[in-house]
């Protein structure tokens, strides 16, 4: 669970949970859907085009973050 101010003002909720999958194991499709924009200098969020949810972003460290309100 993420309680930083950022995840709490993008879910509207007290925190956000996350799962962290290593990249090369998460399969997608739609990826060409997939906009992002920049919140604050440096921290991108990715967002579905098609429909505003919350999506998973740009591996780090060769993790995925995939926010759980999808799955």
């Amino acid at each position: 669970h993420c309680h930083c101010s950022r995840c709490r003002k993008l879910h509207g909720t007290p925190f956000a949970t996350w799962l962290a999958v290593p990249a090369e194991a998460l399969r997608m499709r739609g990826r060409e859907a997939v906009g992002r924009y920049e919140s604050s200098p440096g921290f991108v969020r990715p967002f579905c085009r098609t429909c505003g949810s919350k999506v998973p972003g740009v591996p780090s460290g060769g993790v995925e973050f995939v926010p759980t309100g999808t799955v």
